[in-house]
């Protein structure tokens, strides 16, 4: 029984390497990486931007890099939780959750750093497009 969490945790961190590999650095490119529905919102709303410079891009992939970065800890955070013998009820609940995916902190500060460096029309086309207001 002991032996089984570890292989479990080996096969977790192992998986999100994987997916790490696989996906492009380039949120302009289309990739098989799992997404949660927040970054399918904003990766579309990156791409029916119009007009974003080279410069624009580097720097939202930056942050993006950070955004999974957080992504990623998290996970293993919960890989180590879930290996313990007196684990909480409550936090299985936020394991099932959306809630515990990276956090309202993260994803405020990714939108953060996108609005900065965006013009005011391509802030509106962004919004627009992340919220679901335009096709």
């Amino acid at each position: 029984m002991v032996y089984f969490p570890k292989r479990l945790f080996v096969f977790c961190v192992s998986a999100i390497c994987i997916e790490s590999a696989l996906c492009d650095d380039d949120f302009f490119e289309k990739s098989e990486c799992r997404k949660s529905t927040f970054e399918k919102k904003l990766y579309y709303g990156l791409e029916k931007t119009e007009g974003i410079n080279p410069s624009q891009k580097e720097y939202i992939n930056q942050a993006l890099k950070e955004f999974q970065s957080q992504k990623e800890r998290k996970a293993v955070q919960n890989v180590k939780k879930f290996q313990s013998d007196d684990i909480d009820k409550s936090y299985i609940r936020s394991l099932v959750s959306d809630v515990n995916d990276v956090g309202v902190n993260a994803k405020a500060s990714l939108l953060g750093s996108i609005h900065k460096v965006l013009t005011p029309k391509q802030r509106e086309q962004f919004i627009k497009k992340f919220q679901g207001m335009m096709d």
